[in-house]
């Protein structure tokens, strides 16, 4: 009996993405002032994140990112769409060099971040193949969100 229940779990357990909360955080500095932190969360060998930094002009910035590895051999600019809580479809533009498979958004991304911070999950579509969705838990989105307000000085949620 425990060998089936074994064989029945694994297949269940095979097609549900693990979903982490946002624990992990790259951070880049550089000697001329310039600076960009974000904080992910993982799905199925991806990641999203939300990001905030300082450029070259001395202008504080937000940013959300999608890594996957369909965006590797990917260049160029487009609209992402994404979904918080099966909620209406949003958009997003931004965009990701070649041999980078990140897309990065910084356009109108406080108001995105804003609604992530109610949501509990996140669905993204792939870029080059719209059916392909994958689902990140927003779990621990206020704090890390809380960490990029006071490093960056961004405005309260």
């Amino acid at each position: 009996m425990k060998k089936a229940l074994v064989m029945l779990s694994l297949p269940l357990l095979i097609t549900f993405p693990s979903l982490a909360k946002f624990e992990g955080f790259t951070e880049k500095s550089y000697s001329n002032g310039q600076y960009l932190r974000t904080h992910y969360t993982e799905s199925n060998r991806s990641q999203f994140h939300i990001g905030c930094g300082r450029g070259s002009d001395k202008k504080v910035f937000s940013l959300v990112g999608f890594k996957h590895h369909s965006l590797y051999d990917w260049s160029g600019v487009t609209n992402m769409k994404l979904s918080i809580d099966g909620g209406k479809v949003l958009s997003i533009k931004g965009g990701s060099n070649k041999y980078d498979d990140m897309f990065y958004s910084s356009g109108s991304t406080d108001l995105l971040i804003r609604e992530m911070l109610t949501g509990k999950l996140l669905e993204v579509s792939v870029i080059d193949n719209e059916k392909e969705k994958i689902r990140f838990s927003l779990e621990g989105i206020e704090d890390a969100y809380k960490t990029l307000k006071d490093k960056c000085n961004l405005p309260e949620s």
